[in-house]
């Protein structure tokens, strides 16, 4: 194996553990009964039907706008993310995601604050990465 995979795929496995038993220790103190709250700690992001009454899937990014305000971060590639969202009649909370395509929602999902910062820092590194064409 290539010397320089090897150290790489150690650290992504031991990420992988330390990333599955720190879930399962969270998944313990939940309640049984609080299907959000559980599937946001056990995979991270959870799909919602709407932000609100006015935001779902098909709403204009104005609309998204005029209900839920400025995004706490906006990524390259359009997407949204807002800070401090809950569901209701759960503790299910994090970072609320929304996509667009055409000014237009087309998915939306509640995530944890430590995926959030995960897509921030990827979309960054992604944005500031050097571009080199080839020479043809």
């Amino acid at each position: 194996m290539n010397t320089v995979l090897r150290p790489l795929l150690l650290a992504l496995t031991l990420a992988l553990i330390c990333g599955s038993t720190a879930r399962a220790s969270r998944l313990e103190s939940i309640d049984a009964a609080d299907h959000p709250a559980r599937l946001l700690a056990a995979h991270g992001v959870i799909p919602v039907a709407s932000a609100g009454p006015y935001v779902e899937r098909g709403s204009a990014r104005i609309t998204v706008i005029a209900k839920l305000g400025r995004p706490t971060e906006r990524l390259p590639d359009g997407t949204w993310l807002y800070r401090g969202y809950r569901v209701r009649e759960s503790d299910a909370a994090g970072v609320l995601v929304l996509h667009f395509l055409q000014d237009r929602v087309t998915s939306l999902g509640l995530t944890t604050p430590e995926r959030a910062a995960e897509l921030v820092a990827s979309a960054r590194s992604v944005s500031t990465a050097p571009h080199v064409a080839k020479q043809q």
